[in-house]
């Protein structure tokens, strides 16, 4: 479970703590109103006027039906504001009827209007103000989803969740690309793009691609730095028999200061011991 604490976010003089578990990738952001409040008394929904944290959960959950009692119990004990999920639906499977069953009690829920392949798909609690960005979700770019929520003032904080395929052609990638330009020019005062990228020749932590400048992964990494994107997550998030550690799930933001990296932890994710 990765835990991170971020400065900067809103409300003002706040702090988040990110959690991420290995393999279904899952991520908790929690935010609360100063260093000396325990993440415990914080979880707990207020009403739109008293609201005092805002925590988000990030997870691939790879097919949510065979998931889901768990993952409710999960929602039960850390009640985030904002859940974005990823491959959502079955491999392989031509059956979206899933999508009638996603629903959450509390919660509304943000599909792309085109179904994807493996789905994504993003929660909102009722007591936030929050809508579709439809101009973004209904981009040529086959698996995303975008929202707004406000925030204090006249701050508002533009959510992106994201799934791009391990077999994403370089048509697809090159839109997905287009995308990220896009939000950026639409000059939210925040930013927070999560999803599970699969791009493996990206060393983040050295700022690298392995695999040259004329490739995919290049230029999306030369996508996010032109468009001031910091990327937190250092630690690999995907873990399987025979094959190296990968870091494949990102969190971007567009503030720097936004997560602090010696706040980061790794834990068991929903349904893994």
């Amino acid at each position: 479970m990765l835990t991170v604490s971020v400065d900067n976010f809103v409300p003002v003089n706040s702090y988040v703590t990110v959690t991420v578990n290995d393999n279904t990738n899952e991520l908790n952001i929690s935010q609360g109103v100063s260093d000396t409040q325990s993440v415990k008394e914080d979880k707990k929904f207020t009403s739109k006027d008293n609201m005092k944290s805002l925590r988000v959960l990030f997870s691939n959950v790879d097919t949510l039906s065979n998931k889901r009692s768990e993952f409710e119990a999960h929602l039960s004990i850390e009640k985030p504001h904002i859940i974005g999920l990823c491959e959502i639906y079955p491999k392989n499977s031509m059956d979206k009827s899933i999508a009638s069953m996603l629903n959450l009690a509390d919660y509304e829920k943000y599909l792309p209007d085109k179904v994807g392949d493996r789905g994504v798909v993003i929660y909102i609690h009722k007591s936030l103000t929050a809508f579709k960005v439809d101009i973004l979700s209904e981009s040529g770019f086959n698996e995303s989803v975008w929202c707004e929520v406000k925030l204090e003032g006249t701050d508002k904080l533009l959510l992106g969740c994201i799934y791009r395929s391990p077999s994403s052609v370089s048509c697809n990638n090159k839109k997905l690309n287009d995308l990220i330009c896009h939000a950026r020019n639409l000059k939210y005062s925040h930013y927070l793009i999560m999803g599970d990228f699969n791009y493996p020749e990206i060393k983040w932590v050295d700022n690298e691609v392995s695999s040259g400048i004329n490739t995919d992964p290049f230029k999306f990494y030369e996508c996010m730095q032109n468009n001031f994107l910091f990327q937190h997550i250092c630690t690999p998030t995907r873990f399987r028999t025979g094959q190296n550690a990968n870091l494949l799930d990102l969190v971007f933001t567009n503030e720097e200061n936004m997560i602090a990296k010696d706040s980061i932890q790794m834990d068991s994710p929903v349904g893994k011991e």
